[in-house]
């Protein structure tokens, strides 16, 4: 009933109070008759008492549970055979209560507000969040080993500029990943140098870090051993220029360097997640003022997106292997933005049990998302593609 409740108060921009969230709540679990702890709402004041009671990990729990059940009753998308993650960083406004948690606001600045760091784990073929570090500080490199120990081995991870290090690349290894990075420009290692000045697109070389890097490292008693790895360097062309990459997929007969930018190229699907927390769901519209309170809103927030994304995706594998799963033109797609507010409307039913009430919530969300398809074009979808952001879609 907690978890209800904060997904209920984080899914949309009115803003409604307490109160009116309860009775809301009350309203469907009547008419959908699943039980409630007692016939008159309780009060706001309870629940607010009661969702501070409740423990730090219980929402991630939920979260994690449901998607190990979508991964043991779906056939995940990947490439070449590897899951595909990405890992990225936003900052998020907060409120003032949180000054006294060590959060601060941005220097040489006027905002009133302290900012925060969210750092996302993100499956970029399939939509589904695995890991979110919510952090008062805004060292994105930081927060990358926690969340590496959330994927299984052989996974590649997609890193934007700004977290390429030895370091980092060790970490890689050392979990049996594989990571594929955009090498800042300015990167003062000598065999990235020596790469970036050579008629070379393609290249394997052993990399070893530099004196200074070393000396950081055991300063911060994280490394006192320096290893080489084995590291490959790709570079690529767009319209802004050269740039590298550098990935762990050393193999060149089976990765081939011309794949590698349309690879890096899904990372764009992280940044269109915060755009949606951001936009459509207003993450940043907080409505506790303590930390733990703002912890689990953005938890809530997680897994709303998550049910939504795994809801759409369902219906939309149903929906393609109908009678009309070779015709473009009666190809469907779904709405996500409708998808994630009948997923809040009907959510009443899938708290309370999925294995008793998944039946009847799917059903009113296929029958809600029915008015709300929309035929895609494939002319029409590569045009908007080409041209557009995803996000615009919605």
């Amino acid at each position: 009933m907690i978890v209800l409740f904060l997904i209920k108060i984080i899914s949309g921009k009115n803003n409604h109070g307490y109160y009116y969230i309860i009775n809301e709540i009350w309203a469907e679990c009547i008419r959908e008759k699943i039980p409630l702890p007692q016939h008159k709402p309780v009060s706001a004041s309870s629940m607010c008492e009661a969702r501070m009671k409740l423990p730090d990990d219980a929402i991630k729990t939920i979260n994690k549970n449901i998607v190990s059940v979508w991964e043991d009753n779906t056939h995940p998308e990947t490439w070449k055979g590897h899951r595909l993650f990405a890992i990225d960083g936003s900052k998020l406004n907060i409120p003032r209560g949180l000054l006294e948690n060590g959060y601060k606001t941005p220097k040489n600045t006027s905002r009133h507000y302290p900012y925060a760091m969210m750092s996302c784990l993100y499956d970029v073929l399939n939509s589904i969040i695995y890991d979110v570090d919510f952090v008062n500080h805004n060292n994105e490199r930081a927060c990358v080993e926690k969340h590496l120990q959330c994927l299984d081995s052989n996974a590649i991870v997609i890193f934007d500029r700004g977290y390429f290090s030895y370091y980092l690349l060790y970490q890689v290894m050392q979990n049996n990943l594989n990571a594929v990075f955009r090498v800042q420009e300015g990167n003062r290692n000598k065999a990235i140098r020596d790469f970036s000045d050579s008629n070379s697109d393609d290249l394997i070389v052993s990399y070893t870090p530099s004196e200074a890097v070393k000396s950081d490292l055991r300063k911060r008693k994280l490394l006192s051993e320096f290893p080489c790895l084995t590291l490959r360097l790709i570079k690529h062309t767009d319209r802004n220029g050269e740039y590298i990459l550098a990935t762990t997929l050393v193999e060149q007969g089976y990765y081939e360097a011309e794949a590698f930018h349309d690879l890096y190229h899904h990372r764009w699907n992280i940044e269109e997640l915060y755009k949606l927390s951001k936009s459509i769901l207003c993450i940043e519209d907080f409505h506790s003022q303590s930390e733990k309170g703002v912890r689990q809103e953005i938890q809530a927030h997680i897994l709303l997106l998550n049910l939504a994304r795994i809801s759409e995706n369902d219906i939309n594998h149903r929906g393609n292997d109908s009678d009309c799963i070779d015709s473009r033109e009666n190809k469907q797609k779904l709405n996500f933005k409708n998808c994630l507010f009948l997923v809040v409307k009907h959510l009443s039913l899938l708290m309370q049990g999925i294995k008793k009430y998944l039946k009847s919530f799917y059903c009113a969300l296929s029958e809600g998302l029915a008015g709300m398809t929309q035929r895609v074009w494939e002319a029409l979808s590569t045009k908007i593609y080409a041209s557009q952001n995803p996000m615009e879609l919605f």
